[in-house]
């Protein structure tokens, strides 16, 4: 005799599947996947003070004093990143760039931004200018 429950007896067939949409699926679908832009290449661990022993760190508070160091940059390709303060509130304005950070071979300057009364002359000039190339990780929109 089997044990399990008998469905009760009834005119009208039970569907053996069900008529309600599927849940969603946790996991996106390829059509989802295939919109996303592509992931970047593995990298490799990076630490600067194996690559440029001889670097110099320079942290920079000041607009005049910033001027006299970002002075003796020369042009070429420099690391570049931007930081600021995250928004965690959804459609919330974006904190301004608190800290530029630029780099060669010699010297990394971490410019403080928001410490300065104004924005530092040279700065602006080396971020403008074309002669400087800017590499770093996801920078596209940082100058814009």
């Amino acid at each position: 005799m089997d044990a399990r429950p008998q469905p009760a007896s009834s005119s009208t067939p039970t569907p053996a599947f069900s008529t309600e949409p599927p849940e969603p699926s946790p996991i996106p679908q390829a059509s989802a996947i295939e919109k996303l832009p592509p992931r970047p290449a593995p990298t490799c661990g990076y630490v600067w003070r194996e690559w440029s022993p001889n670097a110099t760190v320079v942290y920079l508070r000041n607009s005049d004093e910033a001027n006299r160091h970002l002075s003796t940059m020369t042009p070429g390709c420099i690391g570049f990143d931007l930081e600021w303060k995250p928004v965690f509130a959804k459609g919330a304005q974006e904190n301004p760039v608190a800290l530029v950070q630029l780099a060669n071979d010699d010297m990394i300057y971490l410019v403080q931004v928001t410490a300065m009364k104004e924005f530092p002359s040279k700065l602006k000039e080396i971020l403008e200018d074309p002669a400087y190339t800017k590499a770093g990780v996801g920078i596209q929109g940082s100058l814009l």
